[in-house]
């Protein structure tokens, strides 16, 4: 075969450093934005970016080049610097040290998709604690493993 393929979709979340609700409704569009571009810089293809003021949702197509930890820690590195020099938030902006991501079949996309898009439904019924625990539990993954204040 003369060419690498691989279609890997990814969801992946990650929350800002110690929780703080950061990503204020007057900056979310400009932070995903900065998010989306760097996605796009990389070769790897957004198809969803959501969240709350704590933490982002995306689902994403991983280029066949890009390893997922090395793609993660591009997207909340450029993304923070360019938070930070742009002044969007008073103080320093971070994002915690871990993050989620999940493998999305080609069947489940649809699923993955309406529950990016209603993130700020979802969170009127629950916090980030139980969703991110649930996600774990969805994915047989333990609990505990995943740092919620870093």
């Amino acid at each position: 075969m003369a060419h690498s393929l691989s279609k890997n979709w990814l969801h992946i979340v990650f929350g800002t450093k110690y929780r703080e609700p950061l990503i204020t409704s007057e900056i979310e569009q400009e932070v995903y934005n900065l998010i989306r571009h760097e996605i796009k810089e990389m070769g790897c293809y957004l198809d969803r970016i959501n969240g709350m003021p704590d933490h982002v949702h995306l689902l994403l197509l991983l280029h066949p080049s890009v390893a997922l930890a090395k793609a993660v820690k591009q997207i909340k590195g450029s993304s923070s610097y360019q938070i930070n020099q742009k002044d969007l938030i008073v103080g320093k902006f971070g994002w915690q040290k871990g993050y989620g991501a999940f493998s999305v079949s080609e069947s489940q996309l649809p699923k993955v998709q309406r529950y990016i898009d209603k993130q700020k439904q979802h969170h009127k019924k629950m916090d980030f604690e139980v969703e991110i625990k649930g996600l774990l539990k969805l994915h047989g993954l333990d609990e505990d493993a995943f740092d919620l204040n870093g």
